[in-house]
C-alpha cells in the first residue's frame, strides 16, 4: 500500500505542475488592468451590456464549457504517467484486469478535473472583475 500512497503523489505532483505551467503561462502573457470592476457582457448587435444576472449566467455556462477540453488533456497526461509507473505489468491492458491500484487512475482524473477548474476559476475571478486582461497567445 505504500507504493500506492506514492505513485498517487507523483502523479498529483505532475498533474497540479502541469496546470501550474500552463496557468502562469497564461498570467505572463496578460496584461494588468489595475482596475476593480465587473465586467459586464456586451450584445454584440446593440452594443449595450446586458444584466448582471445574464452576464453571470454567461459567465458560469462559459466556465463549465472552457474547462472541458483541458481538463481531458491533463487527464491523458496524468493517465500517461499512471501508464509509465505501471509499465511491467504486463496484464494492464487487458480487457477485465482490475490491478490492485486501481484506485491511482481515478485519483489522476479526480486531480486533473479539480486542478484545472480551480485554475480557469481563478483566471475568471480575474477577469470577471476587470483586473487582469487575459491573453492566450497562438
Amino acid at each position: 500500500m505504500n507504493s500506492i500512497r506514492r505513485n498517487k503523489i507523483i502523479i498529483a505532483t505532475a498533474a497540479i505542475t502541469l496546470v501550474a505551467v500552463i496557468f502562469c503561462w497564461i498570467l505572463i502573457h496578460s496584461s494588468f488592468n489595475g482596475t476593480f470592476s465587473f465586467h459586464c457582457v456586451h450584445n454584440q448587435n446593440t452594443g449595450e451590456p446586458l444584466s448582471i444576472w445574464t452576464s453571470i449566467m454567461l459567465y458560469i455556462l462559459l466556465f463549465l464549457f472552457l474547462g472541458m477540453v483541458p481538463s481531458g488533456v491533463v487527464m491523458l497526461f496524468v493517465e500517461l504517467i499512471y501508464v509509465f509507473l505501471h509499465i511491467k505489468d504486463k496484464h494492464l491492458f487487458r480487457r477485465r484486469y482490475h490491478p490492485p491500484y486501481e484506485e491511482e487512475f481515478y485519483f489522476g482524473a479526480s486531480v486533473a478535473f479539480k486542478a484545472v477548474y480551480i485554475a480557469i476559476f481563478i483566471l475568471m475571478i480575474l477577469h470577471i472583475s476587470n483586473l487582469v486582461s487575459i491573453y492566450i497567445p497562438d
